[in-house]
């Protein structure tokens, strides 16, 4: 098995025993409320997003992925392990503040990580003609089986502090870093500009992803909270949650995601993502109420394979097809330069001037996973938690899911019609 796809299992894996917890013991070790925390989960992904191309850039200018790499898991394993300080400093709005000094340390580190991880993930399935759901998968796998495993820890050997689970298995990926042989040489060239003018669709599917991004960011930020208000401070319950939403959601759908966009297109399977989003929330908001039993709970968690895997594999997948479209202007304008060469022509443009097919589809790809990445975990992530824990606090903790149903109805017709107006204007235009 190749050494990145089990960096995804254990890493994310490590991430199950965290991530999902850290507003619950936000609210139950500070004085924050779910406004608070929504601000700073605003804040948090433009704060990262700086963090990342820089750190970024600083591995590709020195080759130097590995050490940055080890440097950012063991900055997110300092700034999560030392969460657990909280527990016992009782100084009010200080320990607020401690929280997001270090929840800031673990999310920066925790982003590089992941960029580093996709970066080189992208390079290898790209050189072997891979598929990249069948790398993605494994973090998947070890999400839901490690999360569970946390909630378990969680629920019933109540004397270990909260998080140490996750925090405990931080020790694998980074062990399987350091023995990891990682070499990679990137070449960064920045197409942003020349990509959005050639291809103006690709607006329409920024703005999707920003809405997925703000509908994700309601269930990330806030599902355990609600959990915790309709079940009470249920810890195996948000396990088997993760384990339901991994094993029977996201797991089969990447799996057959592949297929799904090869008979419905970009849009219709956005469009069915978004439909399972209205649904899920739709429940959430209005149908379930205190007191809901678990089984009607974990079955409508099966719908996270349609609302991330689903997505999620669409989303790479356009970075892929706009990747393509890109290499190939270019391509024809190299060819158009050769022809020109001898007739004494000048300069040429440093965009075109790439030294291999191979090379110009690495730059292009990493650019425009970029530009979907920042659009999804990004600004769509920071507005969705501003919003959401605006909601929860000004109305209550049902009104989120109501709004994000609605959200995700209106995206449905949003694409629809951006599409029907692309269907009138390229059948005018053939004509």
């Amino acid at each position: 098995m190749s050494v990145l796809k089990v960096h995804y299992f254990l890493w994310f894996g490590s991430l199950s025993g965290i991530m999902p917890f850290v507003a619950v013991f936000a609210t139950q070790h500070s004085v924050a409320n779910t406004e608070d925390i929504g601000i700073l989960y605003f804040v948090l992904p433009f704060i990262v997003s700086i963090f990342k191309p820089l750190f970024c850039s600083i591995a590709d200018r020195n080759n130097s992925h590995k050490k940055v790499l080890i440097f950012s898991i063991i900055a997110t394993i300092l700034g999560y392990g030392l969460l657990l300080l909280i527990i016992y400093v009782n100084f009010g709005v200080f320990s607020w503040y401690m929280f997001c000094i270090l929840i800031l340390i673990a999310n920066s580190g925790q982003g590089i990580v992941i960029s580093l991880n996709d970066y080189l993930v992208m390079k290898e399935v790209t050189r072997l003609n891979r598929n990249y759901g069948a790398y993605r998968v494994w973090g998947t796998v070890g999400w839901g089986g490690f999360g569970v495993i946390a909630g378990i820890v969680n629920q019933y050997i109540t004397k270990l502090p909260f998080l140490l689970p996750g925090l405990l298995m931080f020790r694998k990926p980074l062990s399987v870093v350091l023995k990891a042989p990682f070499k990679a040489s990137w070449k960064a060239v920045v197409h942003v500009f020349h990509i959005f003018r050639n291809n103006p669709s690709l607006i329409q599917y920024i703005v999707i992803v920003l809405i997925f991004g703000a509908l994700t960011a309601f269930h990330w930020s806030y599902y355990f909270i609600y959990l915790e208000k309709i079940r009470g401070n249920d810890s195996l319950l948000m396990g088997l949650a993760l384990f339901v939403e991994s094993f029977a959601g996201e797991l089969p759908l990447f799996i057959v995601a592949n297929v799904i966009l090869r008979y419905c297109g970009p849009s219709m399977s956005l469009n069915i993502s978004l439909a399972a989003f209205a649904f899920r929330y739709f429940i959430y908001g209005y149908v379930f109420t205190v007191g809901t039993t678990y089984w009607d709970i974990l079955l409508v968690e099966v719908v996270q394979g349609l609302t991330f895997g689903l997505f999620y594999t669409v989303m790479t997948d356009l970075a892929q097809h706009y990747a393509t479209q890109e290499n190939h202007r270019i391509l024809a304008a190299r060819e158009a330069i050769k022809e020109m060469a001898d007739k004494d022509t000048e300069a040429v443009d440093e965009t075109i001037a790439v030294n291999s097919v191979d090379d110009l589809t690495s730059r292009s790809y990493a650019t425009l996973q970029g530009i979907m990445s920042g659009a999804f975990e990004g600004i769509g992530l920071g507005i969705g938690a501003l919003a959401g824990g605006y909601l929860i606090n000004r109305i209550d903790v049902f009104a989120i899911w109501k709004v994000g149903a609605f959200l995700a109805l209106f995206a449905i017709i949003f694409n629809v019609s951006v599409e029907a107006i692309k269907y009138v204007y390229n059948k005018r235009h053939v004509k």
